[in-house]
């Protein structure tokens, strides 16, 4: 059987499987569910300033000083030109052979741009507006190129809206049903997180960033926790939001692939007191003979 890629996560990145508390803590490596032939490898980068080492491992990862070919993305930002080849005269002077690669929609179909990237062992994805870059690449021979070297061993990465994109179902920024701009990712509600599809080298993941500056945590929860509880664990599916306990409810009852049933309880922050309070449901839930087997995330 192939081997299925490796998922590199590093910078300031929390991607959905994260979840914060007590539901799910992932290895810093983490298997995509659909393997290609011969899977590279993919270097997702939360924002913000990327220190030397970081930049000097995506090389590396690329083939190294003089074997490294890297071609950089970077339409998701309105000066992503500017950029772009910024990105690439910082990689040429660690000794690779970069070009910034700025296109339209349109010409992400002509071969000559695709012939681009023959022989690359590296692409970058810029930060910026996830959904201009989509727009730019999204089901265009260009993306079907990436995807080529890819499968051929080549490292795929991006920071910010350039992770993003990573995975499908992809974060578009926008939220619904905000009634007050002052109240922008105040809580934790269902349907109030646009997405779209990315370029789906995810899909047992959504990957979500700047927590801290951002204060994006409601968001990624609302997403994951609210809409698509399977990704709490491996083949959950959802019995009810809000099971009823004497002392208040749980927030997800759902049930896991053998048909067991798993109490969910949502925490932006794991604490002992936290387990503790599951563990008090837990002995309520357990009272009922269907669910004595309970157990709890």
């Amino acid at each position: 059987m192939p081997k299925t890629p490796r998922q590199m996560i590093t910078g300031r990145l929390i991607a959905a499987v994260l979840l914060s508390a007590v539901c799910l803590c992932p290895p810093d490596t983490v298997q995509a569910q659909s393997p290609p032939a011969s899977p590279g490898t993919l270097f997702i980068v939360g924002g913000g300033t990327q220190p030397a080492s970081l930049v000097q491992d995506f090389v590396q990862r690329a083939g190294g000083p003089g074997k490294a070919r890297i071609a950089i993305f970077a339409m998701a930002s309105t000066v992503g030109e500017k950029s772009g080849e910024a990105k690439a005269t910082e990689l040429r002077a660690m000794g690779v052979d970069a070009q910034s690669i700025w296109i339209t929609r349109a010409q992400a179909d002509q071969d000559s741009v695709v012939h681009l990237l023959d022989r690359v062992t590296g692409v970058w994805f810029g930060g910026g507006d996830q959904n201009l870059l989509i727009a730019a690449l999204r089901g265009s021979k260009v993306e079907r190129a990436i995807r080529a070297r890819f499968n051929a061993g080549a490292v795929v990465g991006g920071t910010s809206a350039g992770a993003a994109v990573i995975s499908s179902p992809m974060i578009t920024g926008e939220e619904l049903l905000r009634r007050d701009t002052t109240q922008v990712w105040t809580r934790i509600q269902r349907g109030t997180v646009q997405v779209d599809s990315g370029f789906s080298y995810l899909t047992n993941a959504i990957v979500d960033q700047h927590f801290l500056r951002r204060k994006r945590h409601n968001r990624l929860l609302s997403l994951v926790l609210a809409d698509a509880p399977h990704f709490c664990g491996e083949g959950f599916r959802l019995v009810r939001r809000e099971w009823p306990t004497d002392i208040g409810p749980v927030d997800l009852m759902c049930r896991d692939e053998e048909d067991g049933g798993v109490a969910v309880e949502i925490k932006r922050i794991a604490t002992i007191e936290a387990v503790e309070q599951l563990g008090r449901y837990l002995e309520r839930i357990r009272l009922d003979p269907a669910l004595a087997d309970c157990r709890g995330v």
